[in-house]
């Protein structure tokens, strides 16, 4: 390993290190509130369609309204409204906490599920998986890139 690599390396762990440390202190309540707020802003958002479906691009605001998130996706001239928050993945009470939005299209239900993490900027970055609720297709695929705002 030459020493620009070594210092490249060393830079990543400085910068990763305040995020992870801030998620490493807080737990119940405080983490689900820090999460909430950490989320909230304007995004560029890349998909594909659920069953291996046409890839898209777009761009979506997070915003608060208590503890709900209202997520406001707008695709190809359509704006899709959904409401969420921070739940954990699944059974057991160790599972990490994931940002859940649902949403309705004429009879059809939708659920978005999000892992979200810190990028290099410290900006929310959030990967997720979305489908019909109760549907049988392969799920599609979103990943929000946090932006500033218009």
């Amino acid at each position: 390993m030459d020493i620009a690599m070594l210092v490249r390396s060393a830079c990543a762990v400085a910068v990763l290190l305040p995020a992870g440390a801030v998620f490493a202190q807080q737990t119940g309540e405080e983490h689900d509130e820090f999460l909430r707020n950490f989320v909230v802003g304007t995004y560029a958002i890349v998909g594909r369609q659920p069953n291996g479906g046409a890839a898209y691009a777009g761009t979506a605001d997070i915003a608060r309204r208590g503890d709900t998130l209202v997520l406001t996706r707008k695709v190809g001239g359509r704006t899709t409204v959904a409401e969420g928050g921070v739940e954990r993945a699944a059974p057991p009470a160790d599972r990490p906490r994931v940002f859940n939005f649902r949403w309705t299209t004429g009879r059809s239900r939708f659920r978005m599920s999000c892992l979200g993490r810190g990028d290099f900027d410290n900006y929310a970055r959030l990967t997720c998986v979305w489908n019909e609720i109760d549907g049988r297709k392969e799920p599609g695929l979103e990943a929000f890139f946090h932006r500033a705002a218009d």
